[in-house]
């Protein structure tokens, strides 16, 4: 059973009036238990509408065509909406800012407080929740959250997601705002999140270089539809498609064509940093050993005599 399925998802904002905007069209999508997807679009592609579909924090306008199942429960069925917005872990940009307990012990322990768990249990997730994001539970656990610093307060606030232990996490810009310290420890907590508490990722980004090196698959959207679906290298060696998507390429990929442009043999699907270190390492070997054949004077042909 997938961990996600959307059939047929359409949302339309300020329905029958003149500010009529449809956010999005006829989505199909399906994300499999265990996947990292990274999702992508340019601003007002629908990206944060279809994410807040999830959880039930944004209802189906179309019950009859439409639906969202998660782990088996439906977002229209009232009956399952409690449990299945504990079991998807929704991490906002700035989930900072959404701290307001005065104690972090406190703060982290406000979803599981409603799930109606007992104390130790609580007490438990608290504890697990902080050291996984790397805050020791005897130092931050009776601190305010408004005193600690900005990288701080956004992993406890991950904290307070993950106490939920919820088996699909959804972050929508989780490094935006940080330095790329910052950016390299909260991404590093993503991929620990997935091995540790929740096996789902579904990740949106504008950072292709992120996007590339992360996800398993990525999902562009424009306009409302999807308009890509596959691995990094699918959907960013089609020049044309993200182009027209108004996304840019991985930085790695615009300096592998500006290389190749200027003649050096590198293969053009690359998407990653570490892929074209590995490929200009063997590009450089190459020409080495093509320049001390020359200089001892034997060609390709003489050798192969």
């Amino acid at each position: 059973m997938p961990a996600v399925e959307i059939k047929n998802l359409n949302f339309i904002y300020s329905k029958k009036t003149p500010f009529e905007k449809r956010a999005l069209q006829d989505i199909n999508l399906t994300v499999e238990e265990g996947e990292f997807l990274g999702l992508v679009g340019a601003t007002g592609s629908g990206k944060s509408t279809l994410i807040q579909h999830l959880n039930g924090l944004i209802k189906l306008q179309d019950k009859k065509r439409s639906s969202v199942v998660v782990n088996g429960m439906s977002a229209t069925d009232k009956k399952s909406l409690k449990k299945l917005r504990f079991e998807v872990g929704m991490v906002f940009q700035y989930p900072e800012y959404q701290l307001f307990e005065d104690t972090v012990a406190k703060d982290v322990a406000f979803g599981p407080k409603n799930m109606k768990l007992d104390k130790d249990e609580i007490d438990a997730r608290v504890r697990r929740a902080l050291e996984v994001v790397g805050l020791e539970y005897d130092k931050f656990a009776e601190r305010s959250p408004f005193d600690l610093s900005g990288g701080e307060k956004r992993r406890v606030a991950i904290a307070g997601v993950i106490a939920m232990q919820p088996k699909v996490l959804v972050l929508d810009e989780p490094v935006a705002g940080l330095d790329p310290v910052g950016r390299e420890d909260i991404l590093s907590l993503v991929k620990k999140l997935q091995k540790e508490v929740s096996p789902t990722i579904i990740m949106v980004s504008h950072n292709m270089d992120d996007m590339a090196r992360l996800a398993d698959r990525i999902v562009a959207l424009k306009d409302g539809c999807i308009v890509a679906n596959g691995t990094p290298k699918e959907v960013f060696c089609d020049r044309k498609l993200i182009e027209d998507a108004g996304l840019d390429l991985p930085a790695a990929t615009r300096i592998a064509d500006k290389l190749i442009a200027r003649g050096v043999e590198i293969p053009s699907d690359i998407v990653t940093m570490d892929a074209l270190s590995a490929e200009l390492g063997k590009a450089l070997r190459s020409r080495i050993t093509v320049a001390a054949k020359a200089n001892d004077g034997v060609s390709e042909e003489d050798e192969n005599v």
